[in-house]
């Protein structure tokens, strides 16, 4: 296959997923005080107290007072081996090297550096539903699954921004996400500057994404601003039949608790 540009055309627009942030509350923290001193707790993170009655509250605690609390921990939990909790996440991956210039535009290269033939084939490439939760909130908290793609060799390999939680997978009119050269399936998020493609050509499924980090806020940037450094290929055989058994799984899931 070679370089290929991608040329995004009508067909392609009508795969946009996009939110504005335009009307979002921007969370304005109040004086974070600590629980234990009354001094400022600065930017650390909850921590949590035991009550009199034996459960735990999330409170905020300065770094001189926070070994008299308990850590906050998270479980995540996969819709396929419920009720059985796993822990600790695995570790995102990437290619390690970013690349800039994907988008242009109304029309979208995908740069020289990068060849669709040299794409790491993701073998266990898995679709996977999973939740995270506090632990202390784990009886009171509804668990919201959501899709992510995972290789048990790789680790994470990316998400979705919205609408694909297992409610959604059970729509009757949920589609797979894909797409072709001249009509990829996008995921764009314009405030974090996130943006997810997937095409497929005769015998592989593509995908082109970024990892998220904390120090990455983009307020309306320029598509050609955007950074990929997750590309990876899947057998198409394989990302449908994945596609497939997360489908089942979720409506099974629907039918025994919903």
């Amino acid at each position: 296959m070679g370089h290929l540009p991608l040329l995004f055309g009508a067909k392609a627009q009508e795969s946009y997923h996009t939110r504005s942030w335009a009307g979002e509350n921007m969370n304005v923290s109040p004086t974070r005080l600590c629980d234990s001193c009354g001094k400022d707790a600065g930017t650390s993170r909850p921590v949590l107290k035991t009550l009199p009655n034996g459960k735990q509250k999330e409170v905020l605690a300065c770094r001189d007072c926070r070994g008299h609390y308990d850590s906050v921990q998270f479980l995540r939990i996969r819709l396929d081996t419920f009720p059985y909790i796993l822990n600790p996440r695995p570790s995102f991956w990437d290619n390690g090297l970013f690349v800039r210039g994907l988008f242009d535009g109304e029309q979208a290269t995908l740069i020289e550096r990068v060849s669709l033939d040299d794409s790491p084939l993701m073998e266990d490439f898995e679709v996977v539903l999973e939740a995270f939760v506090a632990k202390h909130r784990l009886e009171e908290t509804t668990l919201q699954y959501t899709v992510r793609f995972l290789s048990s060799a790789y680790g994470y390999l990316t998400h979705f921004r919205d609408n694909y939680t297992a409610q959604d997978l059970c729509r009757e009119d949920f589609l797979v996400p894909g797409g072709t050269i001249d009509a990829p399936f996008i995921d764009f998020e314009q405030r974090w500057g996130w943006s997810l493609l997937i095409f497929s050509d005769e015998k592989f499924v593509y995908v082109l994404t970024h990892r998220e980090t904390e120090s990455v806020v983009c307020y309306f940037p320029a598509f050609r601003d955007y950074e990929q450094n997750i590309w990876f290929k899947i057998e198409k055989s394989r990302y449908y039949s994945q596609w497939e058994k997360a489908l089942q799984l979720c409506h099974a899931w629907r039918r025994k608790f919903l």
